[in-house]
């Protein structure tokens, strides 16, 4: 979290990176095995945030609303991109939600040159936010 002064110079706390509220950028679920999920340019703290903001959004019996999802990241760089690969889609499951924002991070890489991605609150300065765009 970090607390800066809007434009409207009213005090803002803005959750940078990869963090949400109520997590510690990792998973709840103790029983979560990362590795799986661990390929070039996805470490296993990455994973864990990414397994972290799918249960922010409550799964029920394993799978999120898309709506939910969408809702989300509406205001966002990414709402257009996510909208229009999830059109018609009711739920995902982790797998599809990890495919997902795993593209989209590794995408977020390779054409936005030295950026260095991190679920580290306290390092990170959020270009896709909208609180940040301000």
């Amino acid at each position: 979290r970090q607390e800066y002064m809007g434009k409207n110079s009213k005090r803002k706390t803005v959750i940078m990176g990869n963090s949400h509220p109520g997590t510690n950028s990792g998973s709840g679920d103790r029983n979560f095995d990362p590795t799986p999920y661990v390929r070039d340019g996805i470490d296993v703290e990455t994973v864990r945030a990414i397994k972290s903001n799918f249960d922010d959004l409550k799964p029920n019996q394993g799978q999120i609303q898309v709506n939910d999802f969408l809702n989300a990241n509406k205001g966002t760089l990414a709402e257009g991109i996510f909208e229009s690969k999830l059109a018609g889609k009711p739920t995902l499951s982790f797998q599809e939600y990890f495919k997902l924002r795993s593209e989209f991070l590794l995408e977020k890489k390779r054409t936005i040159k030295n950026v260095e991605l991190t679920t580290d609150p306290h390092q990170a300065s959020c270009f896709v936010c909208p609180q940040c765009q301000e």
